[in-house]
């Protein structure tokens, strides 16, 4: 039987800064340096075996991920902790600011058919925020921001979504024997990067 593939598609609007650009004059402003958002388009294209009742997968598995990226990612906004302008952007000066106080780094876990997050050591993270020590109404903004350690171009956005993806396999919310066989991230309507796996 000839390998059969299907794909979900995930809407989610998100803010970042690709600091670390740098294109030639000639080409006008460096305008993705600058903060800013897109309405970002997530595709995942699964492969698997049949299974008995003639599915690769049912797509009501895919809810855990939506439901991941709409309650955690969707109006949020990725900073790379490495940037140099995070203090700028966050309010936080190095000098005043116990790292491993003010961070808290997180993965998924599930509960009762729920995704929830968990803090874990930075090595197992798949990103961090801000602690909640800090009157949240006159430091409300540090809520919006997801903390990541790399420059959170479309194709490495591509690599965190397989991480993600692959964390989800790992706590049983997807099965197994699922392969994710490529994933594709539309920045705009015009222009996605494509990952194969």
């Amino acid at each position: 039987m000839s390998e059969v593939l299907i794909t979900k598609k995930i809407n989610f609007v998100a803010g970042h800064r690709v600091h670390s650009q740098n294109l030639p004059k000639s080409l006008g402003p460096n305008k993705c340096r600058f903060l800013h958002g897109h309405e970002y388009m997530l595709e995942l294209f699964i492969t698997s075996d049949l299974d008995e009742s003639g599915m690769v997968l049912d797509f009501t598995f895919f809810n855990y991920l939506n439901d991941f990226i709409q309650r955690f990612i969707d109006h949020r906004f990725i900073l790379d902790i490495n940037d140099p302008l995070f203090e700028s952007i966050t309010g936080i000066t190095n000098n005043s600011l116990d790292w491993s106080k003010c961070l808290v780094y997180y993965t998924i876990t599930e509960t009762d058919g729920k995704l929830e997050l968990i803090s874990t050591d930075k090595e197992k993270s798949l990103f961090s925020k801000f602690n909640r020590h800090y009157e949240e109404f006159n430091n409300e903004h540090k809520q919006s921001f997801i903390i990541v350690d790399f420059v959170p171009t479309a194709e490495n956005l591509c690599n965190w979504f397989v991480k993600i993806f692959d964390r989800m396999k790992t706590i049983g919310l997807i099965p197994a024997k699922i392969q994710l066989s490529k994933i594709r991230l539309y920045e705009t309507q015009k222009a996605y990067v494509e990952l194969i796996l």
